[in-house]
């Protein structure tokens, strides 16, 4: 059995591709060369050679070729077509193919990624809109009609919305893994992370696609340092590292980068800080973590540029909370969950806070 994805790019291919890794599946993604090979030529037995020593495939140029080929050559295999709504797939798109938002791009070194670029979204945005969502939309209607009499064959999923492991192993008939489902963000492209080696930090640092930069004091970065170290050129900031013997940093580290990035839309800073304010405690951490609320509140107010939100968990399970709490708490992955959500709602969020059942 065979299983293509066959939607477009910018719908979670990559956790898709993961999450066939997961299961067992011998997997391939994004072939580059194959892919201009391909476009060149349509020879269909170019693609035919790679797909039988291999299983599953997602992304170029497996969702860019015909689906009814690789259905009429490969009887009895399996296709998914990943949706992910207009608003929050063009907003994507455009993150990953601007020029504007992708400076510096003609001295990438990798051509596939330069080509992806297009000038229109500067100068035709409209009309390059109008004709993107045309053929996303075109094209999912076909596919939903090829095989509206072979529901067994087809899976419509939505990663984006926290569709996961439950529908894709009942369509492939796998069990559940007993791991979280792979998120691989969506549109950001690089990432800055506070306090990434351990706790939160870590398992956001550790599950998160791209370009990942982790700041700690192992690698001489502290939250107290932050205007050494702070790169302007990530997508997102996650603002997450805390320190105990000085409880304004955090709060401080925000501010920071909410100066650097004040008009800039295309810039998001995510802060986790706590519900530890909710309660009564006349300790640092709650004057920290105080604080962060006050500070990320006027951030969130007062600028309609640079998306300044806030997470606020209840007890989670993390090292650090080990010794203080044996009741129920968090998993770590609820809180990438909430950030995942945060990264690509199609709006503003201040803030969320959230806790065990």
């Amino acid at each position: 059995m065979k299983i293509f994805e066959i939607g477009v790019m910018k719908t979670g291919t990559s956790s898709l591709g993961r999450a066939f890794e997961i299961l067992g599946f011998e997997h391939i993604g994004c072939c580059q060369k194959l892919n201009r090979k391909f476009n060149k030529t349509l020879d269909y037995n170019l693609l035919f050679k790679v797909i039988d020593e291999f299983d599953a495939f997602e992304d170029v140029p497996w969702h860019s070729c015909d689906y009814k080929i690789l259905d009429k050559k490969y009887l009895g295999s399996k296709f998914i077509l990943l949706e992910r709504d207009d608003k929050s797939w063009v907003r994507s798109m455009e993150y990953w193919c601007s020029p504007e938002l992708n400076k510096g791009w003609k001295t990438w070194e990798n051509q596939f990624d330069r080509n992806i670029i297009d000038e229109r979204w500067v100068t035709d945005r409209d009309n390059l809109i109008k004709e993107k969502l045309e053929y996303k939309n075109l094209k999912y209607k076909e596919i939903k009609e090829y095989f509206k009499n072979r529901k067994d064959d087809l899976l419509v999923m939505n990663i984006c919305v926290g569709e996961e492991w439950e529908k894709l192993c009942s369509f492939l008939n796998k069990p559940i893994p007993n791991i979280p489902f792979p998120k691989k963000n969506v549109w950001v492209k690089k990432i800055l992370i506070s306090g990434h080696t351990s706790g939160i930090g870590k398992y956001l640092y550790e599950n998160f696609d791209g370009e990942i930069i982790g700041a700690s004091r192992s690698n001489g970065k502290p939250i107290t340092e932050i205007s050494k170290w702070f790169d302007e050129s990530c997508d997102l900031f996650i603002n997450n590292a805390y320190d105990d013997s000085n409880f304004t940093a955090q709060s401080e580290a925000l501010e920071y980068a909410y100066s650097k990035w004040k008009d800039n839309s295309s810039k998001m800073i995510i802060s986790i800080g706590s519900n530890a304010p909710d309660w009564d405690g006349d300790n640092t951490y709650n004057k920290g973590k105080t604080l962060l609320d006050k500070v990320n509140f006027d951030c969130y107010m007062e600028t309609d540029g640079v998306k300044c939100s806030l997470v606020r968990p209840g007890w989670t399970d993390t090292p650090r909370v080990k010794d203080w709490w044996d009741g129920k708490k968090l998993k770590v992955d609820d809180i990438l969950k909430v950030v995942n959500f945060i990264i690509n709602f199609d709006g503003r969020i201040r803030e969320i806070t959230l806790e065990n059942k």
